[in-house]
């Protein structure tokens, strides 16, 4: 009798949970808020690596979360030019490609970031031509993008989310 009654009570809770569930339309084009938890540097990373970002706030449809704050987002380093002699300034491209939905989906996402330190050349080579052709050896400042960096990021396509 006691099983019954447990089998009974979790047939019930499971009838409600499953009840709950609704299914909406992530449309293409949502924006949504990537951010930064960690410094990306030319010194630390290399064309073609992978980086986990997050997103910076909840993205919802129909009042309903469809995308959490701090869900992770898939990026990829698009390119990562070490800085120059005379002063040339390094460069960094972080391209966003997934986040992670409520329900558990990786979809497509498009945005870019893209840092470049200031340039030192016309100064290092005005330097190096007047007073001293060694400063021409001075290297320019890494391309880094700074902890907490933030871009908007467009869903690439229509998803179906259970939320």
């Amino acid at each position: 009798m006691f099983d019954k009654i447990i089998t009974l009570c979790i047939l019930i809770f499971l009838s409600i949970n499953i009840a709950k569930a609704e299914t909406v339309t992530l449309k293409s084009n949502t924006v949504l808020v990537v951010k930064n938890n960690q410094e990306i540097s030319t010194k630390q990373y290399k064309t073609g690596q992978e980086v986990i970002l997050y997103v910076g706030a909840d993205v919802k449809v129909k009042g309903k979360t469809v995308i959490k704050s701090g869900a992770p987002v898939i990026a990829s380093i698009q390119s990562s030019q070490q800085e120059e002699m005379a002063g040339g300034s390094g460069k960094i491209i972080v391209a966003v490609q997934l986040v992670e939905t409520v329900d558990g989906q990786n979809i497509p996402i498009s945005g870019q970031f893209v840092y470049e330190a200031d340039s030192e050349r016309g100064g290092t080579v005005a330097v190096g031509l007047i007073l001293c052709p060694l400063v021409l050896l001075n290297k320019g400042e890494p391309g880094v993008i700074p902890v907490g960096a933030q871009i908007r990021a467009l869903t690439i396509s229509e998803t179906e989310i259970e939320v």
